[in-house]
């Protein structure tokens, strides 16, 4: 179950992620671009991080 729930962090992170890129595109002002910035750092971070333990995961066959 532990599974499931990382997975679904990990696309929470990533919509987070496409967000930010994707208004990083629309506003160019140096205070916006700082702001998106800061709000996509700890994502990044949160995604790499929820990546990796994903993947390390043991993988149990169904009973």
């Amino acid at each position: 179950m532990h599974r499931f729930h990382r997975a679904v962090s990990l696309s929470v992170s990533v919509v987070a992620l496409v967000l930010t890129g994707a208004e990083a595109i629309r506003h160019h002002a140096p205070a916006e671009a700082a702001l998106l910035v800061a709000v996509a750092l700890p994502h990044a971070a949160l995604l790499a991080l929820l990546g990796r333990r994903l993947r390390r995961a043991e993988v149990a066959p169904p009973e």
